[in-house]
């Protein structure tokens, strides 16, 4: 199946911090972290994953548990694609 996206990040949700991991289209794993929940967490977040797109974030689409946060928030704003799974 074809697909625009390059990478792929999955997170997981948690309560103090969130599990990620990107993948490319591949399903080569590139890279995994674990971020706090907080606003400087999210901060090293979008800048790990904007490294990874090389200014190409439509390119990039994000599956987590939660249709709303400042994860989602943030990620919008950098124009990757979210979208919200049913745990």
């Amino acid at each position: 199946m074809e697909t625009k996206y390059q990478w792929f990040v999955g997170i997981d949700w948690g309560g103090e911090a969130h599990q990620v991991c990107v993948l490319d289209r591949d399903r080569r794993k590139l890279g995994e972290r674990s971020i706090k929940h907080n606003g400087e967490g999210i901060g090293e977040l979008i800048k790990w994953v904007g490294a990874m797109v090389a200014g190409e974030p439509a390119a990039m689409a994000a599956a987590l548990e939660a249709p709303h946060g400042p994860i989602v928030e943030a990620l919008l704003a950098c124009g990757v694609t979210v979208f919200a799974i049913n745990p």
